[in-house]
């Protein structure tokens, strides 16, 4: 896409006399505008066309040559032009396992076969595997060929995902990325350990639940787990 090509023809005779200062017409089919072209003269019966491409595809070119009192004659190739290649990685890594409720910002990568960031390129997802439980924000550029999108798993479970990238006259990619959202860590601590009391006396026992970021958890189901049968005690109450 990004070479020019030189192709050299030669307008002769049938006995191999070089026919000089002749009209040379070049038509094309393919995308309009597609390529462009400039001819010289070289001498002898031989000239030059550099072809520049503007879009890729396939086309069909023909160059025709006139002179007066000679026949004309023409000649036929196929002209492929391909996409630019490209790069396109998670700058992340292939895979991150966070906590429920938080969100997660990935940061991906697009750039040509000379590392250039590509700017302006069409980045999305394409799929997510499980389809529910996973929700993600618009693409966000920021920078030359990076961009980022922001992922909020909203249920606990692992999630397969598929980015797109794409920029005309460019390569399309591909690339995978593992989110696991996994339950929200948790501590129970009991504040007064021990004591002794007498028979027939009442003692409270106070608790302090929180998540990891030291955040009280409040409305929890917090119950005692295997009492002995000697010891009758209430329902948690919720202090706040």
């Amino acid at each position: 896409m990004t070479d020019d090509l030189n192709f050299t023809f030669t307008y002769q005779t049938y006995d191999n006399v070089g026919i000089e200062n002749a009209d040379i017409s070049i038509l094309f089919s393919g995308t309009p505008g597609g390529i462009s072209w400039n001819i010289v003269e070289i001498g002898s019966g031989e000239y030059s066309a550099e072809f520049n491409a503007f879009i890729s595809g396939t086309y069909i070119v023909t160059i025709a040559a006139f002179e007066q009192h000679y026949e004309s004659a023409f000649d036929v190739f196929f002209l492929v032009v391909r996409d630019i290649t490209t790069n396109f990685a998670v700058l992340n890594g292939s895979a991150v396992i966070v906590s429920y409720g938080q969100d997660y910002k990935m940061v991906l990568e697009y750039t040509n076969g000379s590392d250039w960031g590509l700017a302006g390129a069409d980045i999305s997802i394409e799929s997510v595997v499980p389809e529910t439980g996973l929700s993600w924000g618009p693409t966000i550029p920021e920078g030359p060929g990076i961009y980022s999108i922001l992922l909020t798993p909203t249920i606990t479970n692992t999630f397969t995902i598929i980015i797109r990238a794409s920029l005309f006259n460019h390569q399309v990619q591909f690339v995978r990325f593992t989110i696991t959202a996994t339950a929200i860590a948790t501590s129970l601590t009991v504040l007064n350990t021990s004591t002794s009391i007498a028979f027939d006396q009442n003692y409270t026992v106070f608790v302090h639940y929180q998540s990891e970021g030291y955040i009280g958890l409040e409305n929890a189901n917090v119950s005692v787990q295997n009492p002995p049968a000697e010891v009758s005690y209430t329902a948690f109450e919720d202090l706040g």
